[in-house]
């Protein structure tokens, strides 16, 4: 569930609760009988994190050594098939602005022949 401030409009068809203290949030708006992409999706959002952003995290925890963005990308490319570059660069780095990221000091070698930042789960 998201925590949601008091009075804030319903904006979820009418799903909000109230938890034992009077605190309110959001229940997961999706149906059993929807698909498992909107059910990964929904638990996605009551996570706080996007399903790229579940993924970015996922491939960053298979390398411990940790990844510049553009081996990020390639990395996710490989793996969960094409996608828009920018929006890979992008989760990382509101990851990044959440404290899941820091930069390793490390410096690799790019297509561009320009050096990246060498990122690594906290």
């Amino acid at each position: 569930m998201i925590k949601v401030h008091e009075n804030q409009f319903d904006l979820f068809g009418g799903m909000i609760d109230h938890g034992p203290d009077g605190t309110a949030f959001v229940r997961k708006h999706v149906r059993a009988t929807d698909p498992d992409t909107s059910q990964a999706a929904a638990e996605s959002v009551a996570e706080g994190v996007t399903l790229v952003q579940k993924r970015v995290l996922e491939l960053h925890s298979e390398r411990p050594e940790g990844l510049t963005d553009e081996e990020l990308t390639d990395l996710y490319i490989e793996t969960y098939g094409p996608t828009g570059e920018s929006s890979i660069r992008s989760r990382r780095h509101d990851l990044t602005a959440k404290g899941k990221f820091e930069d390793t000091g490390l410096r690799r070698e790019l297509r561009s022949g320009r050096k990246g930042i060498v990122w690594r789960l906290k």
